[in-house]
């Protein structure tokens, strides 16, 4: 009886530890801000190049316009020359195309992942994360469908730490 009630005992000690180490994981901070960091990376890299492919058509613009300007102002050029001017700009226009295609292409391949990512753990956690507004605040909601309530989060990390912010987050899950 003695050893009955000694693994019992064990056995809720370990749940209790367990359960103390699944309150004080960092992991879904660790898992919001990497994908908070990579969409800022993704929006990053999209205004970069979006800047790059304006900044190519403007100089293909200019081209084009003083490249008719000359051929206004001057003698009808050779074949040769109309030909070589022809090839040029065809190269120009293609490498827009491939600039363009592979800036497409990076926001077809991440945003679905980072979706997914972001649905499941809202699924998982029932909080859903109020990502605009003040950057200096974590707000967002709650929900609790076994008790049907709706806990709001609006927290201030200024002065607290990674932990104290998970535990009062914890208890409005609990």
């Amino acid at each position: 009886m003695a050893g009955l009630m000694q693994d019992r005992f064990r056995e809720h000690i370990s749940v209790a530890e367990v359960l103390k180490a699944n309150y004080g994981s960092t992991d879904d901070i660790e898992r919001v801000e990497a994908i908070l960091s990579l969409e800022s990376e993704i929006e990053r890299l999209c205004s970069s190049r979006e800047a790059d492919v304006q900044t190519t058509l403007r100089g293909l613009c200019n081209e084009t316009e003083a490249v008719e300007a000359v051929l206004r102002e001057a003698e009808p050029p050779s074949a040769h020359q109309a030909w070589e001017q022809k090839a040029l700009l065809q190269e120009h226009s293609q490498e827009v195309q491939q600039r363009s295609a592979r800036v497409e292409q990076i926001v077809k391949d991440t945003e679905p992942r980072t979706k997914h990512e972001l649905s499941l753990y809202v699924h998982v956690s029932n909080i859903s994360w109020k990502l605009q507004g003040a950057e200096s605040r974590i707000s967002g909601t709650v929900c609790s469908p076994g008790k049907k309530d709706v806990r709001r989060i609006d927290l201030d990390p200024a002065g607290k730490s990674q932990f104290d912010i998970i535990n009062s987050i914890w208890a409005l899950m609990d």
